[in-house]
């Protein structure tokens, strides 16, 4: 699902790490082909908000031996939710804003950002759970791309 996602903020040139990846997984895990994998996500993928909730949550956690901010701050950019940013020259995690997508990590070129377990004292509302109300887009679940049932309303075979 990721590799457009990875090419397009890294380039081509990531290509071989991906696909050796992809090789080391299906050797750690028995899978002779790729066909043997379709359909992983879909059964291990959240049903709805309600499960991803369920999990418990994490946040990001620089490494500040390894990290080059502020000379690279593509973690900094890349995050939505505004949870990292510039502190005295290194890379601050503002842990009550992260909602643990994990994309700070994926785009990280020195390996410096990982994630961990956010306890109840790391989490502003003290609640362990307390991801900020206004984190998340209400409103781009009413499109029809995210509301299958809006979809089927306009696209009649779109059921089928």
């Amino acid at each position: 699902v990721q590799v457009g996602s990875v090419l397009m903020l890294k380039g081509i040139k990531w290509l071989p790490k991906v696909i050796a990846g992809l090789e080391r997984f299906m050797d750690e895990h028995d899978y002779p082909d790729i066909a043997s994998m379709y359909g992983i996500a879909s059964r291990r993928a959240a049903g709805d908000y309600a499960d991803q909730f369920r999990k418990h949550r994490i946040h990001s956690s620089v490494t500040r031996d390894t990290c080059k901010n502020p000379s690279c701050t593509v973690c900094i950019q890349m995050c939505f939710y505004e949870a990292l940013g510039q502190d005295n020259g290194e890379v601050g995690v503002h842990s009550d804003n992260c909602i643990g997508c994990e994309m700070c990590n994926n785009v990280c070129p020195f390996d410096s950002i990982q994630l961990q377990e956010t306890t109840a004292e790391q989490s502003a509302s003290g609640d362990f759970f307390g991801i900020p109300a206004d984190a998340f887009e209400k409103a781009k679940f009413k499109t029809r791309h995210n509301n299958p049932a809006l979809f089927e309303k306009d696209v009649p075979d779109a059921a089928e």
